[in-house]
């Protein structure tokens, strides 16, 4: 280390972090206000937490909304490692404010907590000397918010030099889990009873299996957590249960694309297989030849419709008309390609294993139509989970 540099395992406070945030990039700043603010979300959950406010203020608040708030504001701070968006950067900004600005009036665990979490969102906002001062309040406001419900503070800046070590090492830090060491008794705690609470909210399902990735370092897709972070805020105004709905049909959209890009490129391989076949088709029977080219055709027809249900799928807002469409040529495709591949089949049997010469034939009858007629039931799976899609997008 050049000398006079400040070190990873000498922050102990905020000075010495933001002395050395000083001489990192931005995104170190960010990474550090994100997994300082998770460290103490669990706090919101407690039960315990709230009854230590009083009753006057605790009433005021609409923890659903404040909940589901610190959630958005979470997930949203860590997508500028990846997306550059500027709607991200300006829907940053208005949630951290609103963390901050919901919970002036109320208790001081809550206060700072919604403050560290809508600070760790806002750091993503500004220039890197504002992700720094940013990232030394995150800090700063996660050890206030345990002090406040009587925990010990000390992992506070004990975890921030640890997270800042495992980038000072060049280290994956999105892939570590996100404590360093043992977890506090107090977070163990809390940490079983947010779940139980989520856990009896079907509209919660999605923030389990992300706040797992949080933990373990197994991060649920990244592009997956953006579209979530971009989903309109009327919707997120509308509460838990509309955006639930909304991040279903985003997961819905994912899972479809990925399985129309795996089922083309199964039948680009049978395609490809097909076409080289035509190419050797002087060493096929005569019978042959014209089914081979008949069998290249439709698998090539498929392909090209699953390419333009892929092209589709990529939109921000695919259309249920051309889903609806793309769903009718492929089952009228594959129904085609099914029969024919039948008759194919019984053509052949009736010729006799003996009379079909080359290897290639043999394929065609024997492996590649049996192929074929299995990818038609995948493809008719494909083709009602279009249809069911496109319903939930609405008139098509």
């Amino acid at each position: 280390m050049v000398q006079g540099m400040a070190s990873a395992d000498g922050i102990q406070d905020e000075e010495s972090l933001v002395a050395w945030l000083l001489e990192r990039p931005r995104t170190d700043a960010i990474l550090i206000s994100q997994r300082a603010a998770f460290r103490v979300v669990p706090l919101l959950w407690s039960n315990d937490v709230w009854a230590r406010g009083s009753h006057e203020t605790t009433a005021q608040i609409d923890k659903p909304a404040l909940h589901l708030l610190v959630l958005r504001a979470l997930l949203t701070s860590g997508l500028p490692l990846f997306y550059s968006e500027p709607e991200l950067r300006e829907r940053s900004a208005s949630i951290g404010s609103l963390c901050v600005d919901i919970t002036r009036a109320f208790s001081p665990v809550v206060r700072s907590v919604a403050y560290t979490c809508g600070a760790a969102v806002d750091a993503m906002s500004g220039d890197a000397q504002y992700a720094v001062g940013s990232a030394g309040d995150v800090v700063r406001e996660s050890a206030a918010a345990a002090s406040f419900a009587s925990y010990d503070t000390a992992f506070a800046w004990d975890q921030a030099s640890r997270d800042a070590q495992l980038l000072e090492a060049g280290q994956n830090h999105l892939a570590a889990p996100l404590w360093s060491g043992q977890h506090p008794e107090w977070f163990r705690t809390l940490d079983a009873e947010m779940r139980a609470s989520w856990d009896a909210v079907p509209a919660f399902s999605f923030w389990l299996r992300w706040w797992d990735g949080v933990l373990s370092g197994r991060q649920i897709d990244w592009a997956l957590q953006e579209k979530v972070a971009l989903i309109p805020t009327e919707i997120w105004e509308q509460g838990a249960e509309a955006v639930a709905k909304e991040i279903a049909r985003i997961e819905e959209q994912f899972r479809l694309r990925r399985e129309v890009t795996r089922l083309k490129g199964q039948l680009a391989a049978v395609h490809a297989e097909v076409s080289s076949l035509a190419i050797r088709g002087h060493n096929n029977p005569p019978e042959l030849v014209e089914p081979v080219a008949e069998v290249e055709r439709q698998t090539d027809a498929l392909v090209r419709a699953l390419t333009e249900a892929e092209t589709e799928l990529e939109r921000e807002k695919p259309r249920p008309a051309v889903l609806n469409r793309v769903g009718r040529l492929l089952r009228e495709i594959s129904y085609k390609s099914i029969a024919y591949c039948a008759s194919l089949g019984d053509a052949m049997l009736k010729k006799g294993a003996e009379e079909i010469g080359s290897a290639a034939a043999k394929w065609l009858v024997r492996s590649g139509a049996a192929a074929i007629i299995l990818q038609m039931e995948e493809v008719h799976t494909l083709v009602r989970a279009l249809a069911a899609f496109a319903k939930s997008l609405g008139a098509g």
